[in-house]
């Protein structure tokens, strides 16, 4: 699941420019830090469909080595 994360790239880039990195560099910055948020961020609803998809063997068997 993809979801997208609030996030203001120009208002990023222009907040990096005004301390003193390039006008450039800070545009870059702020596209690569949106790609990545993008990317790595779990969300509750990932996590509640990661376990419907994860088998109820595997569950109960990590559930069981944790109380042990």
């Amino acid at each position: 699941m993809n979801m997208n994360i609030p996030f203001d790239t120009l208002d990023f880039a222009r907040k990096l420019a005004s301390a003193g990195v390039p006008p450039a560099q800070a545009e870059q910055q702020s596209k690569l830090l949106a790609d990545v948020l993008g990317k790595s961020v779990a969300f509750p609803s990932d996590l509640n469909t990661l376990e419907r998809n994860t088998p109820r063997s595997l569950r109960h068997r990590n559930s069981s080595s944790k109380a042990a």
